[in-house]
Order: structure tokens, then C-alpha cells, then sequence
């Protein structure tokens, strides 16, 4: 009964320790996202980018677009590697000011300046919405990257502008 008892525990132990494991271990391909994306997954990371595709694009709903950091390392991430966020209109020019929109009008962008009368009034263009509102930055050494020219520069569902990459879900 005792050994019968032993050799329950034992297995039972074992196989708890294997579910934890493989329930922290994170798949290769997802983890070189990080080294790929900032360079615009050159040759040799079309294993990574797939991996970044189907993460995006993952029904039915996706998944961040990069792993956590520390699932990726042995050691503990301290400090910021990534950021990401959601931008779903292009920037207003300069000296104009943007106002959301509601159901019954769309979001602008105005400015009030003075006509030739020299009476206020007030200039506005409707706001422009991205294709591609969703965002990554990746830092490395406390850098921003950017895209070094290597690989694409967009696709219909995504582009890198300046360190950031942009994508939609």
C-alpha cells in the first residue's frame, strides 16, 4: 500500500512538473519576433515572420503581437524593450487641432485663423483614418530602431514608418 501510495506521488509529481514546463515554454519562432522585427525580419527570419503574422492575424482574437520578453529570456526583463498601442488617425498638420468625431460627425482637424477682413473663422479638414492604426516601437540598448533597409517596407496589412511598425488586426 505504502509503495503503491510512493509510486502515485511520484508520478503525479513528475507529470506536474512537466505541465509546468511546457506551459512557460513559448515556441522559438515567436521569441526571434524580437531580433527580426526591428530590421524588418531580413533574410533568414521568415520562420519569425510568419509567427508575427499569425500571432496579428490569430482568430478569434489576436494575440499581442510580440511575446513577453521574459518568457523569451532566462533572466528577469527590467526596463522598457517594447511599447504598443492603438492610433487610429493620422497625425493633424501642424498648427491644427484634432476634435473626435461622433456617429453623426466624422473626427477633424481645424484651426481658427483670421480672413482677410481680419475677422476669426475657423479652417478644418475631416481627420484621416489609418490603414494600419495598430503599433509597435522595439528599443534596443535604450535606442529606438529602425528599419535598416533590409526587406520589405509594407504590405496591405502593415508598414514601417521610422522605428515603428504599424498594422492592423
Amino acid at each position: 500500500m505504502k509503495m503503491k501510495l510512493l509510486v502515485s506521488a511520484i508520478l503525479l509529481s513528475g507529470s506536474w512538473l512537466a505541465g509546468v514546463q511546457t506551459a512557460q515554454a513559448i515556441d522559438e519562432d515567436d521569441c526571434g519576433i524580437w531580433l527580426c522585427l526591428p530590421q524588418g525580419f531580413p533574410s533568414g527570419c521568415e520562420p519569425h515572420y510568419a509567427a508575427y503574422i499569425a500571432r496579428i492575424t490569430h482568430k478569434p482574437k489576436p494575440k499581442p503581437p510580440l511575446p513577453k520578453f521574459s518568457s523569451c529570456t532566462t533572466g528577469d526583463a527590467s526596463g522598457q524593450y517594447f511599447k504598443e498601442g492603438y492610433v487610429p488617425y493620422v497625425p493633424c498638420k501642424a498648427g491644427y487641432t484634432f476634435t473626435p468625431g461622433d456617429r453623426d460627425d466624422p473626427a477633424k482637424c481645424s484651426k481658427q485663423v483670421r480672413d482677410s477682413k481680419g475677422d476669426h473663422k475657423t479652417e478644418s479638414y475631416t481627420a484621416i483614418r489609418r490603414a494600419h492604426p495598430y503599433y509597435v516601437q522595439v528599443w534596443i540598448d535604450g535606442k529606438p530602431t529602425t528599419h535598416y533597409g533590409v526587406g520589405p517596407k509594407s504590405s496591405k496589412d502593415w508598414h514601417i514608418e521610422g522605428n515603428t511598425f504599424w498594422y492592423r488586426r
